[in-house]
């Protein structure tokens, strides 16, 4: 029986993850694209390192692919 918040399991963590053909383009869209490493395999490397840590630390991580299209639609349905 689990009884304080030590003996609960780390929550799940989503995370966005771009494929390298889109990159350029969510760089442009991005609001803070300009902040985000220069090139796909930076990004890559990065995003890779984290997904580790996480895991290391029993999160359950789940990808979600992160395309141009969807994300210019998301924004703007939000924006409403």
């Amino acid at each position: 029986m689990m009884t304080n918040s030590e003996d609960r399991p780390p929550p799940a963590v989503g995370a966005y993850w771009i494929n390298e053909g889109d990159y350029p383009a969510l760089l442009r869209i991005f609001v803070d694209g300009n902040t985000l490493p220069r090139t796909w395999k930076e990004w890559l490397k990065i995003a890779e390192e984290m997904e580790s840590g996480l895991k290391a630390y029993g999160h359950v991580v789940s990808v979600r692919p992160s395309r141009p299209s969807g994300y210019v639609s998301r924004m703007r349905s939000c924006a409403h």
